[in-house]
């Protein structure tokens, strides 16, 4: 049995302040212990869903390219959060409870409020092998509604199942997110179905290719509670990266994209 503990900055590198709204660890900032039963954490820090679909993302979560809160929600990171995680061999779990107001991370407790407001929780399954890996993940969140027009909560809901391939130097990614995210009321707020195809190449060991296509199908968007339903064109996504590791700390790269209806 072992104590584990992490604190992560970011840091605008532009103006020299911190990101995150200003936060000092506002990265992870967690405590925890780690033994032969798993390993269980407390505090700020990553859902199950964003932990199990890092291996299945083309360009490794890459945000300046990659549409992370498609893929994840906005909750990817949260507050007040207890996580579970363990390793059988090949066979990977996790499981998460985010506590009343570390979805949003910006309210605080009140007397009198729901105890589900701002919660969630989650878990995933997941295989690993040299040749193939698959994972499928479930995501819950309650989140506050007042920027849209709802006074109460809401309940979002997304489904992840995501698989790669290795071949030699190639390895082919993809995967399919579904969403239903609701209105206190019950009315729709998204329902959209999320998919992405990609390819990784590692031409030597300087060079690396990836390129990927993603496209979500949106079904119902309410943008805010009371307006009306309607169904807006879906966008789609095309990335491409490629590197050359100039030395094993340094290394150049080129990227480019074209995005629709974004």
């Amino acid at each position: 049995l072992k104590a584990v503990f992490t604190l992560e900055s970011g840091v605008d590198v532009t103006k020299g302040g911190l990101l995150q709204g200003g936060r000092a660890f506002g990265r992870q900032s967690f405590v925890g212990l780690d033994g032969s039963w798993g390993r269980f954490t407390m505090g700020r820090q990553y859902t199950s869903m964003f932990s199990a679909l890092r291996p299945f993302t083309p360009l490794a979560y890459a945000t300046q390219y990659e549409p992370i809160i498609l893929l994840t929600g906005l909750n990817f990171r949260s507050d007040n959060t207890i996580k579970w995680e363990q390793n059988w061999g090949p066979v990977r779990a996790l499981a998460h409870w985010t506590f009343k107001s570390g979805v949003s991370g910006i309210n605080s407790d009140k007397p009198g409020d729901a105890f589900r407001r701002d919660s969630g929780f989650g878990g995933a399954l997941g295989y690993n092998s040299p040749r193939w890996s698959a994972t499928l993940a479930y995501d819950q969140t309650h989140p506050s509604m007042t920027g849209f027009g709802d006074t109460g909560y809401g309940r979002a809901r997304k489904w992840m199942l995501a698989a790669n391939w290795v071949q030699g130097p190639v390895k082919l990614i993809g995967g399919y997110r579904w969403q239903n995210a609701r209105y206190s009321d019950g009315s729709a707020f998204l329902r959209d179905d999320l998919m992405w195809l990609g390819v990784n190449y590692q031409a030597n060991a300087q060079w690396h290719f990836a390129l990927v296509y993603y496209r979500d199908n949106i079904k119902q968007l309410q943008r805010k509670l009371g307006t009306g339903v309607n169904d807006p064109a879906n966008p789609w996504q095309v990335s491409f990266v490629t590197s050359h590791a100039l030395s094993k700390r340094t290394d150049l790269y080129l990227t480019a994209a074209y995005a629709k209806h974004a």
